[in-house]
C-alpha cells in the first residue's frame, strides 16, 4: 500500500506541491513501517485531495484561459458583426431616404394623365392650325393664279356667276382669250 501511495505521490508531483509531501515520504522511509498508521493514511489522503484539487484548479485555469480567449475572439467577431450590421443598416437607411426623395419628386399618375391630355390637345390644335395654314396658303396660291385671269376676263366676275343669273341682268360675253385660259 505504501508503494501505491508513493506512486500516486510521484504521479501527481507538481513542483509547487512537492515540498508538502517530502516530509511524509522521509518519515515513512525512516520507519519502514509495515503497517500504515491510520493518521498517516488520513494525512496522505488529505494531501492527495489537496493535490487533486490544486491540479483540477490548474487544469480548470488552463481551460478557463482557453474559454477566455474564445470569449474574447467571439466578442471581437461580435463587435465586428455589429459594426458591419450597423454599416449595412446605415446603407439601407440611405437608400430608403433616396428612394423616398425620388418618390416625392415623381409625378402622380393623375398628373401624368392630365399632362398627356393637355399635350394631346395642344398637338391637335397645332395640327388643326397647320391644316388651316396649309389651306390658307393653297387658297392664296390659287388666288394668285386666278386673279390675273379674272382681271383679264369680264368685269372681274367668274363666268359661272353670269350663267346662273347672279348680279346684273346684262350679259356680256367674255372675250375669247379669257375663256381659253380658264379651260
Amino acid at each position: 500500500m505504501f508503494a501505491e501511495f508513493m506512486e500516486l505521490a510521484n504521479a501527481m508531483d507538481p513542483k509547487a506541491e512537492k515540498s508538502d509531501l517530502e516530509p511524509l515520504r522521509k518519515r515513512l522511509e525512516e520507519h519502514q513501517v509495515t503497517k500504515v498508521d491510520s493518521s498517516l493514511v488520513e494525512q496522505l489522503m488529505s494531501k492527495v485531495r489537496t493535490l487533486t484539487t490544486s491540479m483540477t484548479e490548474k487544469a480548470e485555469f488552463a481551460e478557463l484561459e482557453q474559454v477566455k480567449l474564445q470569449v474574447n475572439a467571439l466578442n471581437g467577431s461580435a463587435a465586428e458583426s455589429k459594426e458591419s450590421s450597423t454599416k449595412e443598416a446605415e446603407a439601407v437607411q440611405a437608400k430608403f431616404s433616396a428612394m423616398t426623395r425620388a418618390v416625392g419628386r415623381c409625378v402622380s399618375a393623375e398628373e401624368l394623365q392630365r399632362s398627356v391630355e393637355d399635350l394631346t390637345a395642344e398637338i391637335d390644335k397645332k395640327a388643326d392650325s397647320s391644316k388651316i395654314d396649309l389651306l390658307v396658303s393653297q387658297v392664296e396660291i390659287l388666288s394668285d393664279v386666278i386673279t390675273p385671269k379674272l382681271k383679264r376676263g369680264a368685269g372681274g366676275r367668274p363666268g359661272t356667276a353670269k350663267k346662273k343669273g347672279f348680279g346684273k341682268a346684262e350679259t356680256t360675253a367674255p372675250p375669247e382669250h379669257a375663256s381659253r385660259e380658264m379651260q
